[in-house]
């Protein structure tokens, strides 16, 4: 039998089993028949990212049999694009595209100034936002009761807003309805603030942290918490006991840990223990664990790192630890990428553990850039495959940066921290220095352009010597005269001889669109 003359049922059943794109589009190559069956039901509707007010949702609520098409799924907030830079677009079906969306209950900031000052006014459209936002969860939820292909879910806004105890809520229809489920990713956003109401939070948000619904799952290979504590401790206290009861009782196959718990002086959340995630967790194939703001016993972390050889990425950032760490040898043999801070004592014990072949690091983050970082360094063996390094550099850089061109020739990116010593100074006497890491593409923490140039030129030509000095360089910091703009970075562009700088607005490691109200200052061109 030919697949053709298979039951169109059954071919719907194999194009939806296809997990790679690139099996999808040959599928659809092989007739027309194939094609129009495939096309767009597997492959506009795999990836789905919408605002919760979109009508994308309501689409799928009347229509289960596309819904079940649908393998990852972003939930955006209706404001996110305002209050946060680098948001990705949604990503809509193109036959839902000119769908109209519902009108806003909540203008951005800048309208309705005539109400702005009127506290009654300000809460009845909070109360109409809540409203709007509550009629389209549901619908929310009735989509997702189709969505059994669903592998990824992202919720990215303020907290859900049904009351569990109430009604079946996102996190128990996900749970019972999308049982190849594996990926949660939530970020769990503040309220935007309203000086005039004095809200920390607001009492109809049903916080993920304090619903039980939220710790239903089974078999996650990848959870990813970010949430707030506020001023008021009944608003802000997580219950993290459950949360590690899940992961290390429920998720045997976890790969991917990341929580992140911003904590804002809440005198009942003031420090969030992850002893209680730690202890008895033992994943045989976690590759990743990023931990923010929490406090942890010495001795259970060893033991956790220990007992986690696949480890490729550990990042502990505010992370408190009750004394210094002793870690046996051995520990963390497929460690690739590690940041620490505050906290180098860590970073100093993992180098110090002796393996049987040199890890595999590819970034360090962050360390004291001194001799005992770099003696350490050197006796790890992990310095030709090391690509990226921060460091707090102080000054002495010229002993520093030729011994860590020798352990490191492989380095294409320097952070040095931003001491005061090397950005109240052009430091343009160190070009020479840095020419010693030959692959060198971005240099950041240390100031050799600022908007308090003598004349349009100067910074020209001061990105000339830099990279006929550094012919690889690509990006460095921008300063506003000794203050650095984290907003802005220099970006230079090379096309043979002919080079371009010109400042960027930057978004974290991306590149954002190119603002030229800065003037001559912040752009220039130059021949080699």
């Amino acid at each position: 039998m030919l697949i053709i003359e298979l039951p169109p049922e059954t071919l719907d059943h194999i194009a939806g089993a296809l997990e790679s794109p690139v099996d999808v589009r040959s599928l659809a190559g092989v007739c027309t028949l194939l094609r129009s069956l495939v096309s767009p039901h597997h492959t506009q509707f795999r990836i789905i990212r919408a605002p919760l007010l979109s009508p994308v949702w309501t689409k799928f609520a009347d229509n289960h049999s596309l819904a079940q098409n649908v393998r990852t799924l972003e939930v955006q907030s209706a404001e996110i694009k305002w209050n946060y830079e680098g948001v990705e677009e949604p990503v809509i079906p193109a036959i839902f595209r000119n769908l109209e969306a519902p009108s806003l209950p909540v203008a951005h900031p800048e309208a309705d100034e005539a109400d702005d000052d009127d506290v009654g006014a300000l809460r009845a459209r909070d109360a109409a936002k809540n409203a709007a936002d509550l009629a389209a969860e549901r619908i929310l939820v009735s989509a997702l009761k189709g969505m059994a292909g669903l592998t990824s879910f992202q919720w990215s806004r303020t907290p859900p807003l049904i009351n569990p105890n109430a009604e079946a809520d996102v996190w128990m229809v996900l749970a019972k309805y999308c049982p190849l489920l594996r990926s949660i990713d939530v970020v769990d956003r503040e309220k935007p603030y309203e000086p005039l109401l004095e809200d920390t939070d607001d009492s109809a948000y049903q916080r993920p942290t304090r619903n039980p619904n939220f710790f239903l799952f089974r078999d996650l290979t990848s959870f990813l918490l970010q949430t707030e504590a506020f001023n008021v401790g009944e608003f802000g206290v997580p219950n993290i006991e459950r949360c590690g009861k899940m992961l290390v009782e429920d998720c045997p196959n976890l790969e991917v840990l990341r929580l992140r718990y911003i904590l804002y002086a809440n005198p009942d959340c003031k420090a969030v223990n992850a002893n209680t995630i730690l202890t008895g967790a033992h994943w045989r194939s976690l590759r990743e664990i990023r931990l923010f703001s929490f406090d942890i016993i010495s001795t259970e972390l060893a033991r956790f790192l220990a007992s986690h050889p696949t480890l490729e990425h550990l990042s502990l950032i505010n992370v408190r630890v009750d004394s210094s760490i002793a870690l046996l040898p051995g520990t963390l043999p497929c460690l690739k990428r590690l940041r620490i801070h505050p906290g180098w004592a860590i970073t100093h014990s993992i180098l110090k553990s002796a393996v049987s072949v040199p890890r595999p690091l590819e970034l360090i983050s962050s360390a004291p850039f001194d001799d005992t970082f770099l003696d350490l360094l050197e006796l790890s063996g992990s310095g030709p495959t090391l690509k990226k390094v921060s460091v707090e550099a102080e000054n002495d850089l010229s002993h520093l940066i030729t011994r860590l061109s020798d352990i490191a020739p492989n380095l294409q990116w320097l952070h040095l921290g931003h001491s005061e010593y090397l950005t109240t100074r052009t430091n343009r006497d160190l070009f020479p220095v840095f020419g010693q890491l030959p692959l060198l593409r971005t240099l950041q923490g240390i100031k050799f352009l600022s908007s308090a140039c003598e004349s349009p030129s100067e910074n020209t030509e001061v990105v000339r010597a830099l990279v006929k000095a550094c012919p690889n360089i690509r990006r460095i910091n921008w300063y506003m005269g000794n203050i650095l703009d984290l907003s802005k970075d220099v970006i230079i562009e090379r096309d043979g001889s002919h080079v371009i700088w010109s400042l960027r607005r930057m978004m974290g490691e991306r590149e954002g669109p190119v603002d030229i109200s800065w003037g001559e200052r912040g752009q220039g061109t130059f021949e080699l």
